[in-house]
């Protein structure tokens, strides 16, 4: 087994300089002793190639792999592993699970050697201090350098070896998903450019307008993005006391400034402020920064916690997978609808007016294929995580499913509910209990999202679990617990004091293993479709028109078969085709 780690110039913010350059790579063969070697990336690359068919150990591979294929051009090696997933497996709620702190605690190897090299990168470096040495160690001498790198190669084999109790099929799942990621990664996201151009000055004018009328509207010009500014003039202009968080700071978000007395007019202005910005500051604006360069955005993907933003941390405790840029925010459907719902009732007119007078943007539709002949298609799996619940529950919603596989399981439950205890709720009050059961959120929550009081709130739990005993009995079994283990096989033990958690890392580790696994049985399928992206239970590619039939028959047999030998409650999932992501031609 051969053991790299490269060492490279400074990781900037910029995600166009990713991956950051090579500087020299430490190389150790089996359990010889481990070399430094600097060089260029060509010299890195003629070094390297020999080794290339052997089986490749790295710690965070993620990073190695794009810095090789990025820069040295090699190709994914036959056979890759990485000790951070066997960490994370091990223990996923570790504070780090960066190489040198997890070798101190699990081997006693304490990293002397970096000493050194921080005295002189700080002495001779202006810019570095004790904290940001690490993105200086190409401007230090070799000799400080050497015995660094090379201590990082011994530690990853030393933890390689002490962690082979972790391997397993959820490991094997990981490094099979990885090279999926990384060919995405290095080829990116075509968007429309032109137009998210357009639309970036479009909307941030919008912006500046709407702030004008909040300055005319509060009686003063403050910054509406500080929050201790819009509070002060949300007091002082209404004559009220904002309520706190749980650190102090005074509430301005959306369901605050919702529940709050102001005319109807300032709420639509806030509100809509709100979405506005968050769309721009998080989406538009970046995308449109990186889109600038070639037409195509590139993220990074964060399989497990502690392998993202580029520096070793970010990343999910469930498994779930994320990324930077990031598109597990992008407003939903349901989420955008219910804005308008709320704005179009403050203006009194309709759901279509209110979209008119107040746009935002449709972030999919910005995300196109990959060639113009192409198509973006996906699939999204249907309920995944209210039916992995009916998996783990045994019981009634179980029997649901396995009798009416296609039905609207918010409006079966209210059904049983209503059945089972005379009370007739809201398909849409349901559904939030639905959800916030998996999620483990109690009455005070279900309070908050629905707009009742917190009694109301506790009325309407307990005829829920009267009519689902068998969801207050999981419930009630996994947080006395010592330890869950997920449909893929992660273990999850208990934290004192949250075990009510349980429930949430089984459900949704289940569901993060369910959508890894639909990956892995697609790269086995035959598929020739490019990987784009995944948003929770979403899966999305691109491939030519012609191929689509065919490509979304091979990927609906990866989603539907994920797991299928082990569940006996029936999966499905719901597929699309269209000319962006928002599906314009659907």
């Amino acid at each position: 087994m051969i053991t790299i780690d490269f060492e490279t110039a400074a990781i900037t913010k910029d995600p166009l300089d990713y991956p950051p350059i090579p500087v020299g790579v430490s190389i150790k063969v089996d359990d010889g002793p481990s070399t430094y070697h600097r060089g260029t990336p060509l010299e890195l690359q003629r070094l390297l190639m020999p080794l290339w068919n052997q089986p490749l150990l790295m710690h965070n591979a993620s990073f190695d792999l794009m810095v090789a294929m990025g820069h040295c051009d090699m190709p994914y090696p036959r056979e890759a592993h990485d000790t951070l997933p066997l960490l994370f497996l091990r223990d996923p709620y570790a504070k780090t699970l960066s190489l040198k702190p997890s070798a101190e605690a699990l081997l006693d190897w304490p990293p002397e050697e970096q000493d050194d090299l921080r005295e002189w990168i700080v002495t001779n470096v202006r810019e570095a201090n004790r904290r940001n040495f690490g993105a200086y160690i190409a401007q230090a001498p070799f000799e400080l350098v050497k015995p660094y790198a090379e201590g990082d190669t011994d530690r990853t084999k030393a933890l390689w070896d002490v962690l082979q109790d972790y391997r397993g099929e959820a490991y094997d799942r990981e490094m099979a998903v990885l090279p999926i990621l990384l060919g995405n990664e290095q080829t990116g996201i075509r968007v429309d450019a032109k137009r998210l151009a357009h639309d970036v000055d479009y909307f941030r004018t919008r912006l500046e307008r709407v702030d004008q009328h909040l300055h005319r509207a509060l009686g003063g010009s403050f910054d509406v993005d500080s929050n201790e500014e819009l509070a002060d003039q949300l007091e002082r202009a209404l004559r009220l006391k904002l309520p706190l968080t749980e650190k102090g700071s005074r509430r301005t978000d959306k369901d605050t400034l919702r529940g709050l007395l102001m005319p109807d007019s300032l709420k639509v202005l806030l509100l809509y402020r709100s979405a506005l910005a968050q769309d721009l500051r998080t989406f538009l604006t970046p995308w449109e920064a990186m889109a600038s360069h070639n037409g195509c955005i590139y993220t990074h993907w964060n399989s497990i916690r502690g392998a993202g933003n580029r520096k070793g941390g970010g990343g999910a405790r469930t498994g779930r997978l994320s990324s930077e840029p990031n598109f597990q925010n992008i407003p939903s459907v349901d989420k955008r609808t219910s804005l308008y719902e709320r704005l179009a009732a403050l203006l009194g007119c309709s759901l279509a007016d209110a979209r008119r007078r107040l746009p935002l943007p449709t972030m999919r539709s910005y995300i196109v294929p990959w060639e113009d002949d192409w198509v973006v298609f996906g699939r999204d799996f249907s309920q995944q995580e209210l039916r992995l619940l009916a998996f783990f529950e045994d019981g009634p919603l179980l029997e649901l499913y396995q009798q009416f596989p296609e039905m609207d399981i918010h409006q079966a439950v209210g059904e049983l509910i209503a059945t089972v205890t005379g009370n007739a709720f809201p398909r849409k009050l349901v559904k939030i209990l639905n959800f916030l059961t998996i999620y483990g959120g109690g009455a005070g929550r279900l309070a908050e999202q629905a707009g009742i009081t917190v009694e109301e709130a506790q009325a309407v739990r307990e005829a829920y679990f009267n009519a689902l005993p068998s969801v207050r009995k999981l419930m009630r079994q996994v947080s006395q617990q010592s330890e869950v283990k997920t449909l893929g096989g992660r273990a999850y033990f208990a934290e004192r004091g949250f075990e009510y958690k349980l429930l949430n890392y089984l459900i949704q580790g289940s569901a993060a293993d369910q959508t890894k696994e639909a990956l892995r049985l697609w790269s086995r399928s035959g598929a020739r479709a490019k990987f784009y992206l995944t948003v929770h239970d979403e899966l999305v590619f691109t491939c030519p028109r012609a191929n689509a039939d065919e490509e979304m028959r091979l990927l609906q047999g990866a989603m539907d078969g994920a797991f299928a030998d082990r569940l006996d409650v029936p999966f499905r999932s719901d597929g699309y085709v269209g000319t962006t992501w928002a599906l314009d031609d659907k």
